[in-house]
């Protein structure tokens, strides 16, 4: 064999025999620093009962009684891929144009979406009030969280959730009161 040959045999052979080494070296934590996580080979030490946690420790804290649930608008895709920004579309399907995160009103005033759709602002312009009812705003306690939505009450004193009655699943006359906490149409 030539004595080239040889030696660069050699030299490929020390190479990969030195990175074996340091990768064997390095897995087994040497090298001076402690390895990130435990190796398979090493058991995780069983926590005392002083540092295991109890379930308020390790629990996601519960939102206070009067905290209002609002939807994440960061969260609503682009029209069209997916999931409806329903606050969006209300200010939509009334005909109003919009700006931003805000419905523009016929008055050139501007409102919210979310606050136009619970009746925040914005009223006199809701199917609600354009169809002779008046619009309410109401908070209530839903479970753990307050519930901020908008009720048509009508002339005859039934009253529907406001996007039902637009939507035509409720009308004047089929609920007497609308209670989001016992799940919307009562009596």
């Amino acid at each position: 064999m030539d004595s080239k040959l040889k030696y660069g045999l050699i030299a490929v052979v020390a190479i990969a025999l030195i990175g074996i080494v340091l990768v064997i070296a390095l897995s087994l934590g040497g090298g001076g620093n402690p390895p990130a996580t435990p190796t398979p080979f090493q058991p995780l030490p069983t926590p005392t009962p002083e540092q295991t946690p109890t379930p308020e420790q390790t629990a996601t804290p519960l939102p206070t009684p009067f905290q209002t649930a609002t939807p994440l608008q960061t969260a609503t895709p682009a029209p069209g891929a997916g999931f409806p920004n329903l606050a969006a579309k209300y200010c939509a399907d009334m005909n109003y144009s919009s700006q931003g995160e805000f419905c523009l009103m016929p008055d050139s005033s501007e409102c919210a979406f979310w606050s136009f759709y619970r009746g925040i602002c914005g009223a006199q312009f809701s199917f609600c009030e354009k169809n002779g009812g008046s619009l309410q705003n109401r908070t209530q306690m839903v479970g753990r969280w307050a519930s901020g939505y908008a009720v048509c009450k009508f002339p005859n004193g039934s009253e529907c959730l406001e996007q039902a009655y637009l939507n035509g699943s409720c009308s004047a006359g089929q609920c007497v009161t609308w209670d989001e906490a016992q799940g919307g149409c009562q009596g």
